[in-house]
């Protein structure tokens, strides 16, 4: 909150200007009357870029407060891509499979179940 001595007039609102950091795209701006606002639609486990500015009551616009950088949180994974299996033997098949196109977060291993004569093996 800026002191009253230091308003120049009445702050009525906030632009909050935020984007993913990656996108190298300038943002998108939100208003508010309050001091606190819900942002929806953002991708899971991205890093996003917040700016705040104060808007007074002639419509003029503060600064913008220095970034706040969050990661929103991680998601269930999508599937893999390009399922495949190579080196058949009597006894053994070597599976390949590259990451979920869109990971949504740090895959630290995969789980791979297989069913043998109707019992499922994982």
């Amino acid at each position: 909150e800026v002191p009253c001595l230091d308003q120049n007039s009445v702050i009525v609102g906030y632009s909050v200007l935020y984007g993913a950091v990656t996108s190298g795209v300038g943002g998108t701006v939100a208003s508010t009357s309050g001091r606190a606002l819900t942002v929806n639609g953002l991708y899971p486990y991205t890093n996003y870029s917040i700016k705040v500015s104060a808007v007074n009551s002639d419509g003029a616009m503060g600064p913008y407060s220095s970034p706040l950088f969050v990661v929103t949180s991680a998601r269930l994974f999508g599937a893999v891509a390009g399922l495949q299996a190579i080196n058949n033997t009597f006894t053994t098949i070597t599976l390949t499979w590259q990451p979920p196109p869109v990971p949504n977060g740090v895959i630290i291993m995969y789980q791979v179940t297989y069913s043998t004569n109707g019992v499922v093996n994982t």
